[in-house]
């Protein structure tokens, strides 16, 4: 399982015409704000993704991207114990490689 942060830039992007029947200029490029880490309140709300390879992906927009905010996400979408079904893989192939090359272990 892998989480990562993304932050949008909200604001009007589309629909040329009714910005120009409403007498503005199109946004040639993004909406100038400060940089960095943005808030819901900020017009840059971060988007917050778990994602399992070769599975599932959860999205969810986020007030903010704080500890207190993101834990209770992970804990309801990850399975408890999960990591362990990787190490038993993991160790499966290690093991398959090593034997497959001749190579002598104290385990197998």
């Amino acid at each position: 399982m892998e989480g990562d942060e993304v932050y949008v830039v909200a604001g009007h992007k589309g629909y040329p015409e009714i910005v120009r029947k409403l007498g503005r200029t199109g946004r040639r490029r993004r909406l100038k704000g400060a940089r960095g880490r943005g808030t819901l309140d900020k017009e840059k709300p971060p988007i917050f993704g778990l994602f399992q390879r070769n599975g599932e992906v959860a999205l969810q927009m986020l007030p903010n991207v704080q500890q207190a905010t993101i834990h209770p996400i992970i804990m309801s979408t990850v399975k408890p114990g999960s990591q362990w079904e990787v190490a038993g893989v993991l160790r499966a192939r290690l093991l398959e490689a090593f034997q497959r090359e001749g190579v002598k272990t104290p385990w197998g």
